[in-house]
């Protein structure tokens, strides 16, 4: 990764830990993120979620959104 990759993806990393603020004072067993997946996803893990457990000891879980409504409402359903 060159010089300016690695300075975005701490920036990003920065701006994860700025905005999960309230998160990681309740201490939470994970953050789980929700992306279309693919190169993205994949992207996101390394240069986001990777950073951001190793400055703060929580793993970020990555799920997959393909649009479909109905499983989210069944989610919200299910309490899951």
């Amino acid at each position: 990764m060159n010089p300016v990759h690695r300075a975005l993806a701490l920036a990003g990393a920065a701006l994860w830990v700025f905005h999960a603020a309230p998160l990681l004072a309740n201490e939470p067993e994970a953050i789980t993120v929700v992306s279309y997946g693919g190169s993205y996803a994949r992207a996101s893990v390394r240069a986001y979620h990777e950073p951001f457990t190793a400055l703060t000891g929580i793993p970020v879980k990555q799920e997959e959104f393909n649009g479909e409504l109905a499983q989210i409402r069944a989610q919200v359903e299910t309490g899951r």
